[in-house]
């Protein structure tokens, strides 16, 4: 998605993004204190960027998964230098509380003597997430709501945040920009997975809709 974003319009406005922030994308979760949290749970991709950006994949999420009758490169650099202490950073300020094991280690060597950075958390202790194709639309809205409350709050505990509601003001200009893009964005998404399979017939090899990686044929296309 970020060839879709890097080009339009920005606000200006950085936070702690979480570069990905679909609904599917937020989940339950273990706090140090053995409490069940609902909160964003995928940081592989977060960044320092316009916080837009997390709101613009959001939206389109729910409408891709709703219908739209149911809804009215600009990265800075990274100052720490590893990719493991990015994600973590960055995980640590937008999530209300982090797994006690969060952390990373730099450098580390295989045998290839190639040094890589690499993240570290807990895998799947009290992980669960909500099955979204059980939803209805109206439940997937309801749903998406509730991501964007945790979505606001997450920005909300960045530097700056102040700027954020000055620049929303108390009017719904924002919301319906936010709507009108995700729309467009459905239709080009929608283009996409048709030219994907026709493609994936012209070479005549497998579609999946997820990934078992003990069962990953050989050749085939993954939708993810």
């Amino acid at each position: 998605m970020a060839p879709d974003l890097a080009d339009s319009p920005m606000t200006g406005l950085y936070v702690a993004a979480c570069g990905d922030a679909p609904v599917s994308n937020f989940g339950l979760f273990g706090s140090p204190e053995r409490r069940v949290l609902f909160d964003l749970n995928d940081f592989d991709e977060a960044y320092s960027a316009p916080g837009e950006w997390d709101v613009r994949r959001l939206v389109a999420s729910v409408w891709i998964r709703a219908g739209p009758a149911r809804i009215s490169r600009n990265l800075r650099a990274d100052p720490l230098g590893s990719q493991g202490a990015r994600v973590v950073g960055a995980q640590r300020v937008p999530q209300a509380q982090s797994d006690r094991f969060l952390g990373w280690v730099r450098g580390v060597s295989d045998d290839d003597s190639v040094p890589r950075d690499y993240y570290i958390r807990q895998f799947r202790d009290m992980k669960k997430s909500v099955v979204l194709e059980s939803l209805t639309p109206q439940r997937t809205v309801s749903y998406g709501r509730l991501c964007a409350a945790l979505l606001a709050r997450a920005h909300c505990r960045t530097r700056g945040a102040g700027f954020i509601a000055g620049y929303l003001g108390v009017g719904g200009g924002f919301a319906e920009a936010m709507a009108t893009w995700a729309r467009m964005h459905a239709d080009r998404a929608e283009q996409d997975y048709r030219l994907l399979e026709r493609a994936v017939r012209r070479v005549n090899c497998p579609l999946s809709t997820a990934y078992d990686q003990r069962k990953a044929p050989q050749c085939g296309w993954l939708v993810l």
